[in-house]
């Protein structure tokens, strides 16, 4: 490999760290933010560190840490029935207006995903047909409003 590319490539994954990792705490009040189910940042003085939650946790937005998962309540928690019958795959959460998306591996739930960050954005839905996050008006109903 060259080392342009291998630059690159570095240049990359430092970029993917901060964007996917951790939000920026610069300006925000000490505290717990959220950004999905497995993991949170925690701010203090304007910065963020990354949490993440052990194995048998996840990531509760009512009390702002990582929680038993069975005690956690969706879209987090563990939601044992939801693969019940249903193939592989990811769909939508409808009771969280779509902005979540949960996954099924034979038959077993392994969690749920925003497909917005913060989560509590609402510019995107699950889109079950081709298996993204998409504008409300490109996906249909229920999720969505195209026509």
């Amino acid at each position: 490999m060259n080392k342009a590319f291998l630059v690159v490539l570095a240049v990359f994954a430092l970029a993917a760290k901060q964007t996917f990792g951790q939000m920026d705490c610069a300006g925000k009040p000490d505290g717990s933010y959220g950004a999905g189910c497995r993991s949170y940042t925690a701010c203090k003085g304007g910065v963020g560190t990354l949490v993440t939650c052990q194995p048998d946790q996840a990531y509760d937005f009512d009390t702002n840490q990582c929680e038993p998962i069975d005690s956690v309540k969706p879209p987090c928690g563990l939601n044992s029935s939801a693969c019940i019958g249903k193939p592989d795959g990811r769909y939508a959460l409808q009771s969280e207006q779509c902005r979540w998306y949960f996954t099924c591996q034979e038959q077993v739930y392994l969690g749920a995903n925003p497909c917005n960050n913060p989560p509590s954005g609402t510019a995107l839905v699950f889109d079950e047909v081709l298996g993204v996050c998409n504008w409300k008006y490109d996906v249909s109903p229920p999720c969505g409003t195209k026509q």
